[in-house]
């Protein structure tokens, strides 16, 4: 049997040879960064204990619980991914810390890669690269995906969703929209400031001209995403509490941030609160009373479910409008402390490994490793760090600080300025606006609600450092093109002068 074919055109050879090259070299700046990611995680698993905190059991312990067969038991403040997540990996591994670090360690892998993909995709290969790397060998990423806190899992999910709704905008393919909106709901599970991308999808798309009606349809299969990943949980919520939520409190936070994140509030004196057999009136007086000794937002709803007998929803309500009094009474000044605090938070400041390896000892005074140890069916899995692990500590450290934000921190925010005004003025370079304006948005909310909480800004660096980036990539091709026009002058000078010259020889 005969067959026969067309040779491929000049044109077509040259494509494809094009193409091999991009594919080649994207396996090459890939392979590199996750390179360095993996030797960095690699010292961590082996020479760092797992870290914990205060928050960490109340995050784990239901996660044992369900690997463990019985009842799932999530206070209401939490939301559930992460402990599904730790149910599964220890279900599969064991009941280790360990392989615990080594999963989330391997989900900061996934958002090195996503990161690179965002900056190619937005700003260019070099600025992928360079964001790819500054985010493999981030020492706050390094040292959270260590801990027994869901930190990793949030990043690694609300890098994937913006990519996903980046690829959209990008490429106008509906079903990126959905997909995107499924990762920030499972994003929102994990914690639910995710859901402040969708409301930068829109303004970003308006911003790229798209028309008004592919607006509309791009953000609802978004929230259509979310809400298929969101609703389940939410009914089930109402189902157990009554109330309509994701699974975070609102009272809790706020009086953390009235009370012990700032000290510069005005508390309302408790004496002022007559007695009497109203519940309400009680239990907004205990609350004040914990308040003027500054004594932890756990403590207070702890001591009003225990001594006014009320519910979680109800504590947090009583929570929830004991703060909005005392921020309503002085709204100025937390107008004022808000833009402070989100400044700082944008700063960053320096996570020492030092501190992350005593953190069994929170800064409160409260010792997290005998509340951990407290509890029986979970206390063998914590271990001191042992001989090895203290003798690798110098290699972890120096593997930590290989790159600290904050020493950079106002260099960076210069950058990051002129990266969002890049975004504005390169059409190309628009669909980076939804990077910057996410970032923004999960920093204002941390400072409104909880304060400057460094832990809460970490999954906004893959963002900040791609905008940065762009920035830096803003002010090369303005140099470059400064630099053109300075040699083109002498140029054009001397090219008119040579007429004239050649003249006087003639004559």
């Amino acid at each position: 049997m005969l067959t026969s074919s067309t040779p491929a055109s000049p044109i077509n050879r040259r494509r494809s040879g094009v193409g091999r090259l991009y594919r080649s070299a994207d396996a090459a700046a890939l392979g590199l960064i996750l390179l360095c990611g993996l030797l960095a995680r690699v010292v961590l698993v082996y020479g760092a204990p797992v870290f914990i905190m205060k928050d960490s059991q109340s995050y784990f312990l239901p996660g044992w619980d369900l690997a463990h067969g019985l009842p799932f038991d999530l206070e209401l403040r939490r939301t559930p991914l992460y402990s599904w997540f730790v149910a599964l990996v220890l279900r599969v591994f064991g009941d280790q810390l360990v392989p615990l670090a080594i999963v989330q360690h391997g989900l900061g892998l996934i958002t090195v890669a996503g990161t690179y993909w965002l900056g190619r995709a937005v700003f260019g290969r070099g600025v992928g690269l360079a964001a790819g790397l500054l985010t493999a060998l981030a020492g706050p990423l390094l040292l959270f995906e260590h801990y027994v806190m869901p930190e990793a899992l949030f990043t690694c999910l609300l890098v994937l969703g913006v990519g996903a709704l980046v690829a959209g905008l990008r490429l106008g393919r509906l079903r990126w929209y959905f997909l995107g909106g499924l990762l920030l709901g499972l994003a929102a599970l994990t914690r639910p400031a995710a859901q402040l991308a969708l409301l930068a999808l829109p303004v970003v798309a308006l911003a790229m001209r798209r028309p008004l009606r592919g607006v509309a349809v791009s953000t609802a299969l978004a929230v259509a995403g979310l809400a298929t990943v969101v609703t389940p949980w939410m009914l089930a919520v109402y189902a157990d509490y009554g109330v309509v939520s994701t699974g975070a409190t609102v009272g809790e936070p706020l009086i953390f941030r009235t009370v012990h994140q700032d000290r510069g509030f005005r508390l309302p004196d408790p004496r002022l609160t007559p007695f009497s057999d109203d519940a309400r009136n009680q239990a907004r007086r205990t609350v004040l009373e914990m308040a003027a000794k500054r004594e932890n937002p756990s403590a207070m709803v702890h001591r009003l479910r225990r001594d006014l007998k009320l519910s979680q929803p109800a504590a947090d309500v009583v929570l929830r409008d004991v703060a909005l009094e005392i921020i309503g009474d002085q709204p100025l000044y937390y107008a004022w402390s808000t833009a402070r605090l989100t400044g700082a938070l944008f700063l960053g400041r320096h996570e020492a490994l030092s501190y992350s390896w005593t953190t069994r000892r929170d800064r409160a005074g409260e010792d997290t490793l005998e509340n951990w140890q407290s509890v029986d069916r979970v206390r063998q899995l914590i271990q001191p760090a042992s001989p090895t692990q203290r003798a690798a500590y110098g290699w972890v450290d120096r593997v930590v600080n290989v790159f600290q934000p904050s020493r950079l921190s106002l260099p960076i925010g210069v950058l990051f300025a002129l990266g969002m005004l890049g975004c504005v003025l390169r059409p190309r370079w628009r669909a980076g606006l939804l990077l910057g304006l996410t970032a923004l948005a999960l920093l204002l909310t941390c400072t409104l609600f909880s304060g400057a909480v460094p832990r809460f800004r970490y999954p906004a660096d893959p963002f900040i450092h791609t905008v940065a980036l762009g920035g830096l990539a803003l002010c090369l091709d303005a140099a470059r093109s400064l630099a053109a026009r300075l040699r083109s002058r002498p140029s054009a000078r001397l090219a008119k002068r040579v007429p004239v010259t050649a003249d006087l020889v003639g004559r």
